[in-house]
């Protein structure tokens, strides 16, 4: 009885995951595209006046998306007491569909919790701070850091400190040409 219970028990929590997993996907807004009207959440600049991967996050019932200059403040932004619990999705640049640093208009959009981060590299985002480079493989991550240095992690093993660390911003991006590659 105690072991049929059990597996009740088991299989009705998969059940559960595996019901509102699709339709929650399903839901959620796609990524738009990114323009000249953007103006970051945080510094109410333009989003494309700035080096390095961008980010667009969605709320819970909201149709408009709150914009940032860097995939880093993204991420702060789903760790705010007051915006984590609202946070229904958050794209960021692929920075493996990236050639240059300074120009990311046309990369694609990936789901943040998917992506793949090189966090302590020499590249810094678009605030002259630290950041958290995102790509959509392993393997585009694994070769930007060889290149810039850094470690290679994934979303969840991203720490909050390095994101929320206000010492995390220093000197402006050594690299003057803005390769990624």
């Amino acid at each position: 009885m105690v072991n049929c219970l059990k597996t009740s028990v088991i299989l009705l929590g998969l059940l559960a995951l595996t019901a509102c997993g699709p339709d929650e996907v399903a839901k959620l807004p796609k990524p738009v595209d990114l323009t000249l009207d953007a103006t970051g959440h945080f510094c109410n600049m333009t989003i494309l006046d700035h080096p390095g991967p961008k980010a667009h996050a969605f709320v819970k019932g909201g149709t408009a998306p709150f914009w940032f200059t860097s995939a880093r403040d993204a991420l702060a932004f789903s760790m705010l007491p007051e915006s984590a619990k609202s946070v229904a999705v958050i794209y960021v640049t692929d920075m493996a569909t990236v050639i240059n640093w300074t120009d990311t208009a046309g990369a694609k959009w990936i789901d943040a919790r998917r992506a793949w981060y090189v966090i302590d590299s020499s590249k810094r985002g678009g605030m002259g701070a630290a950041e958290a480079v995102p790509f959509g493989n392993q393997v585009a991550a694994t070769k930007f850091m060889q290149d810039f240095g850094g470690e290679v992690v994934t979303y969840s093993e991203v720490p909050r400190s390095y994101v929320l660390d206000a010492d995390q911003t220093s000197s402006l991006d050594a690299d003057p040409e803005g390769k990624t590659n």
